[in-house]
């Protein structure tokens, strides 16, 4: 079920509508049905089997104490705690953290880990085609790509930037995968690597086409192929410069201007300006939950739009919940990474190859994660981005905390 639900289901929300209840209820599609019914079964287990809810390692203490400030953030929030926020926080913080504590049990074997990322190489390669079908269309239909894949409710994923981002934080997994030939044969997982890089260039995502070429190179340079890091950039330039070729010839060519980059550039760089002055103005508890994008008109009065987004994770997070979720909120990211440097500086990693292996993984993934969040404000609401990050993440944590119990009891 949580192979089915982190690695299946986004598909299966692309061609399959929500159920629509009536006003007040929030929508029911595939993606939050099987989310409960994990969620559910877990609890269930856990009640009978009395097992210990995996908190101790400071990860999942920092995802709680994150939770309850995001939950709690609706008092002093010009939001109400009605049905469809309560769904919304419960979709996009809790889920994910829940399934964060499924994965930091399950993947403390090395056959589980290997059993996700094979069903992930299969999800992506999917998701991949379903990309590139969607640049045709586009084609065919004389729009920008990005608007195709909004107006054809692209999931859970919401959009390319989405689809880009969800195929990016895949790509060290399927490096691992190649390297312990979890397919019968290596060029199996190359034609899903290259299927994916396809992928990531048909959505035109610029901070996807640029956290594809990094995540691949960091982790080539983890794990000592500098060769390829060279083969990887000369493809990665290569397939920039035919998107910019093909791109002139529709509406998707303006995305590539320097103009237009700079506009963006000078807009995102506006907005977090205002993040700032409304952290500054609550700096302890923030605006409240989505506190920037009810203040946004306070700040820009001459917008014809009365709600936006930051377009930042971190200055959305800085607004809305002030040091008191900052805090929790960046060492959701920061402590993984730590964790990995100091497995790949130390002696522990010689003697634990699948530590080794998922420090990288997370090194090459977290990162690159931070920088499109840094370019994209709705992460944090995305349940299906959110669940894939906690897993990869999980990878390290798990196999981490695993080591130091069995090191503390020899």
């Amino acid at each position: 079920m949580y192979i089915l639900l982190v690695c299946y289901i986004p598909i299966v929300e692309i061609f399959l509508p929500k159920t629509n209840f009536g006003a007040g209820i929030p929508d029911i599609g595939p993606v939050r049905f099987t989310s409960y019914v994990l969620v559910m079964v877990f609890l269930l287990n856990i009640a009978a089997t009395k097992k210990n809810i995996p908190l101790n390692n400071k990860w999942s203490v920092n995802l709680l104490w994150f939770s309850i400030i995001v939950l709690l953030s609706v008092a002093w929030s010009k939001e109400s705690f009605n049905a469809s926020t309560i769904a919304a926080i419960f979709d996009s913080v809790y889920v994910p953290f829940i399934v964060s504590l499924i994965a930091l049990d399950l993947f403390k074997e090395k056959e589980n880990v290997d059993s996700f990322v094979k069903n992930l190489c299969i999800a992506v390669f999917f998701l991949s085609l379903i990309s590139l079908y969607m640049l045709l269309f586009a084609s065919k239909s004389n729009v920008a790509e990005d608007e195709v894949f909004r107006s054809a409710g692209f999931g859970k994923l919401g959009n390319s930037n989405g689809l880009a981002i969800f195929l990016v934080m895949a790509i060290p997994c399927i490096l691992y995968g190649i390297k312990q030939n979890i397919f019968q044969k290596k060029i199996v997982g190359w034609l899903i690597l290259f299927s994916v890089y396809g992928g990531v260039i048909c959505t035109v995502s610029r901070k996807g086409l640029v956290t594809m070429f990094l995540a691949t190179s960091i982790y080539f340079f983890l794990t000592k192929q500098f060769g390829k890091i060279l083969i990887c950039f000369v493809f990665s330039l290569g397939a920039i410069i035919l998107l910019y070729g093909y791109s002139t010839h529709n509406n998707s060519a303006s995305r590539f201007e320097k103009d237009e980059i700079e506009h963006q550039l000078s807009g995102r760089s506006n907005m977090a300006l205002a993040g700032v002055k409304m952290f500054i103005s609550s700096p302890i508890i923030g605006k409240g939950y989505r506190g920037y994008h009810n203040n946004w008109k306070q700040y820009f009065p001459f917008s014809k739009v009365d709600k936006y987004s930051a377009h930042n994770i971190f200055v959305t997070a800085l607004a809305n919940y002030g040091v008191i979720g900052f805090v929790p909120f960046m060492a959701i990211f920061l402590y993984p990474v730590f964790v990995s440097l100091k497995v790949l500086r130390s002696r522990i990693s010689f003697n634990n190859v699948l530590l080794n292996d998922m420090a990288i993984i997370c090194i090459s993934t977290v990162p690159c994660f931070m920088i499109n969040g840094y370019f994209a404000g709705g992460l944090f609401y995305n349940p299906v981005i959110m669940i894939l990050l906690y897993s990869i993440i999980s990878f390290t944590i798990s196999a981490y905390t695993k080591s130091r119990h069995e090191r503390t009891t020899l």
